[in-house]
């Protein structure tokens, strides 16, 4: 009789637990958070490309060999002719920094502005990949969350069902 009385339970709070499942699907991360991550990724390794690319012109900025050269000798902003997944121009900038010098290729991000003295919270840079972390943050943010509403619901249903089983009212 013990037996056949867990046997219920356990099929029970298995179908509990299928009840509850697509309030998880509703809350899991959806797809478009994936997109957004793949873009920014794409354009983060498409600068560091760029950057290896245009890094000879650092040491060639002296010569009026090419626009990006004399660019890089001025130290201005300027667009690159490839564009980012947004379909907005890659920038590069010359950068001092100790032990020599350096460039840093840039995307402007999903809204195609940045700052004019720095980089916005949506640029992403060849030297930045720490910009990338947000995407994980807010992708596992969203699994907790899942999760969490998911056992919640499934933890509270088992609870009125055991309660209502011990007291013999009927469920339905």
């Amino acid at each position: 009789m013990r037996l056949r009385t867990a046997l219920s339970y356990a099929l029970a709070f298995s179908g509990l637990l299928l009840l509850w499942f697509p309030l998880f699907l509703v809350l899991a991360p959806y797809i478009e958070i994936g997109r957004e991550e793949a873009r920014a990724f794409m354009a983060y390794h498409e600068a560091k490309k760029l950057r290896e690319e245009y890094l000879p012109f650092v040491s060639a900025a002296d010569s009026d060999s090419n626009e990006i050269a004399r660019a890089l000798r001025i130290k201005t902003r300027t667009k690159l002719p490839k564009f980012d997944v947004w379909e907005h121009p890659y920038e590069i900038v010359r950068l001092d920094v100790s032990g020599g010098q350096d460039i840093r290729v840039f995307s402007c991000g999903p809204d195609g502005i940045s700052a004019s003295d720095g980089l916005d919270d949506d640029d992403i840079a060849s030297d930045r990949p720490s910009l990338l972390q947000r995407f994980r943050r807010k992708r596992s943010r969203q699994w907790v969350i899942a999760f969490s509403a998911w056992g919640t619901a499934w933890a509270g249903s088992c609870v009125l069902y055991a309660w209502y089983r011990r007291r013999q009212v009927p469920v339905w």
